[in-house]
């Protein structure tokens, strides 16, 4: 939101902030694409949402990208599921990770919040109907996912800590 401001109050200084702020708000819809890529052939598809809050570790949910991402698959009539142990303001049940796991055909990290890391994923494919995982914050184990018979796609750009 602060970049807007400072285009609209100095829009010739600050072409490449707005190209940063348009990729940046195409995002959403370009996750929800590749998950509804992901979900093709699937007859009434789910997808966990794992993290809605704007960034991890908080319960801060303004401005997130993630409730964006759940509005374009909801639109596009996906079923979708919220689990966030940090976020209870949503009207949907959001901590409860065997009722948002289960019978769900994809699951989508949005939010690399630390509690993710510990996710067990066979215990998670066991209640999964289809085991399909999207990480879209370069914070899962890849190996350990795949390992347990998941298709494991990554949507993140390389983290800072990743470029050092």
């Amino acid at each position: 939101v602060d970049p807007w401001f400072v285009i609209s109050r100095f829009p010739d200084e600050s072409r490449l902030i707005s190209l940063a702020r348009r990729i940046n708000d195409e995002r959403p819809a370009a996750v929800a694409k590749v998950v509804l890529q992901l979900l093709q052939g699937i007859t009434d598809p789910v997808v966990t949402l794992m993290g809605v809050a704007y960034k991890g570790n908080i319960d801060d949910t303004r401005e997130s990208p993630a409730l964006r991402v759940l509005e374009e698959l909801r639109g596009r009539g996906v079923d979708c599921r919220v689990y966030d142990p940090h976020v209870n303001s949503l009207t949907e049940e959001t901590n409860n990770l065997y009722a948002s796991f289960s019978g769900s055909d994809c699951a989508l990290l949005l939010a690399d919040h630390d509690e993710f890391r510990y996710l067990y994923p066979k215990e998670l494919g066991k209640i999964m109907r289809r085991r399909i995982i999207v990480d879209t914050r370069a914070w899962l184990e890849r190996d350990l996912w795949e390992e347990h018979g998941f298709a494991y796609h990554l949507l993140a750009l390389a983290r800072e800590a990743d470029c050092n």
